[in-house]
């Protein structure tokens, strides 16, 4: 009998254990997963909406100066995507047209984006530090997954269209 109450008390507390572990969620997997859910949904709206675009208009949004994303795609054709606090989108039409996800990212955000272009089967994703506009000659969108020695950083995730 004396053994039975530590062998009891020992169940519940590896019982305590297994139960809290299976509900914990590491905040790193949060910002990698977020990360790559907004990139695949943004990209996905803008895209679709460029294409319900060239249907109805019969040529590409015209790009604004400053890059931002045009006035008359996203008044009539899309929705702006959400986005990370620091980051925003952008639009081109050189050297082709794309789309651009930028601005600082943390060193968990960063591997999120790894992710997202390891997961890309399209070969319309690229993620560069420099520019928005950094493709290949073959109009292929340059990738540069070197991780920063230090974070925030400033990262440019563009996809072509």
């Amino acid at each position: 009998m004396h053994c039975l109450l530590p062998a009891v008390l020992a169940i519940a507390f590896v019982a305590g254990i297994l139960a809290a572990g299976m509900n914990y969620v590491s905040p790193t997997a949060f910002a990698r997963s977020e990360m790559r859910v907004i990139l695949a949904t943004g990209f996905s709206a803008l895209s679709q909406g460029i294409a319900a675009y060239k249907v109805a208009i019969r040529d590409v949004p015209i790009a604004k100066p400053d890059g931002t994303l045009p006035n008359d795609l996203i008044s009539g054709y899309v929705t702006a995507p959400r986005n990370l606090d620091g980051m925003a989108w952008s639009y081109g039409t050189q050297p082709r047209t794309w789309v651009c996800s930028f601005g600082s990212v943390t060193e968990n955000q960063w591997k999120g984006i790894v992710a997202f272009l390891e997961g890309d089967s399209t070969g319309r994703v690229g993620m560069s530090t420099s520019s928005c506009a950094d493709f290949n000659p073959d109009g292929s969108p340059k990738t540069s997954p070197e991780t920063p020695v230090t974070f925030p950083t400033t990262v440019f995730v563009n996809f072509a269209i």
